[in-house]
């Protein structure tokens, strides 16, 4: 299992949550996973990255693409149409590998305290 599964795994999940309900045993979870790739620190890091991307960029920039002024003189046609879902990934990703997100960084380092929790525990 690659890291970058991990951290779609994690998306698809708080996707699909309410925003204000707890994932039981998500945590537990994800620190296994975690464990079991022998992930490392930049692992780590980019994990969060991929998370913050796809939970919080992409749905903001699939909500401004429903812009109700939108024209047929700027409007792209089908294949804009076709192709918007995987350009909004791209930026996505390049928005928060060249922006400094704090939330990258505090997802980091709860993916590390919780790591850290699990290696001492066992």
């Amino acid at each position: 299992m690659k890291i970058g599964d991990i951290g779609l795994s994690l998306a698809s999940r708080a996707s699909a949550a309410a925003p204000s309900a707890a994932l039981p045993g998500a945590a537990d979870a994800f620190d296994s996973v975690f464990k079991k790739a022998g992930a490392s620190a930049e692992q780590a890091r980019e994990a969060a990255r991929q998370l913050v991307s796809i939970a919080l960029i992409q749905p903001v920039l699939t909500k401004a693409h429903e812009d109700p002024f939108k024209t047929e003189m700027f409007h792209g046609g089908q294949g804009e149409a076709m192709f918007q879902q995987q350009l909004d990934t791209i930026l996505a990703d390049r928005i928060t590998h060249r922006a400094n997100f704090p939330l990258v960084d505090a997802v980091y380092q709860q993916i590390t305290r919780q790591q850290t929790k699990v290696d001492q525990q066992a």
